[in-house]
């Protein structure tokens, strides 16, 4: 399998995207300073922090594939699409928490349209 990114946008896109969710978590965990506010900022802390995770995972799965092995970095992001595919599945069959459903389907498609589909070269940047 020939992997090459043509550029280094795929890389800087995530990145990019990634740091602006990773400060809206900073400042939402700042403003909790009891339960009432614990309520309100818990679903948009986890909502953010899911999708700044996402997209440095693929980064680093990127990374991975380019500079080590396809294998190993496709062994990566399985493990990481497993877990999640674990995560909504506890959540639909415990709990039926529409928001964290909605968050876990779209780290899994993040995690698979920017990491998965280019590290077996079907998109490319």
């Amino acid at each position: 399998m020939n992997f090459q990114l043509h550029s280094s946008g795929l890389f800087a896109a995530q990145l990019v995207l990634c740091i602006p969710f990773w400060i809206a978590t900073l400042v939402s965990q700042s403003k909790i300073v009891d339960e009432e506010s614990l309520k309100e900022l818990y679903k948009f802390n986890k909502f953010s922090s899911g999708i700044a995770l996402a997209f440095l995972y693929n980064t680093i799965g990127l990374l991975v594939v380019k500079y080590i092995d396809v294998t190993i970095g496709l062994i990566f992001f399985a493990l990481y699409l497993a877990y999640n595919i674990y995560s909504a599945y506890g959540h639909f069959v415990t709990e039926w928490k529409r928001d964290r459903i909605i968050r876990d389907t779209i780290v899994m498609l993040i995690l698979i349209i920017g990491g998965i589909l280019p590290a077996l070269g079907i998109i490319n940047f």
